[in-house]
């Protein structure tokens, strides 16, 4: 879990050949989710830390 306050390192890593998003928290696996389909060319835009209709609270940097 993050907490309030601190800065933490969070990465997803996708595999599309083996249809796996991991993601890691301060270089830590935190959590795989299998059976991911190859993203569809697009061009939409893409959200770092929010969405159309929502927006994250806190802080973003590098």
């Amino acid at each position: 879990a993050l907490s309030a306050g601190e800065w933490a390192h969070v990465a997803l890593v996708r595999d599309n050949d083996a249809g796996r998003l991991t993601w890691y928290v301060n270089g830590a696996e935190a959590g795989v989710m299998e059976g991911i389909t190859k993203p569809a060319p697009t061009a939409a835009s893409l959200f770092l830390g929010a969405g159309p209709w929502s927006h994250f609270q806190g802080q973003i940097d590098e």
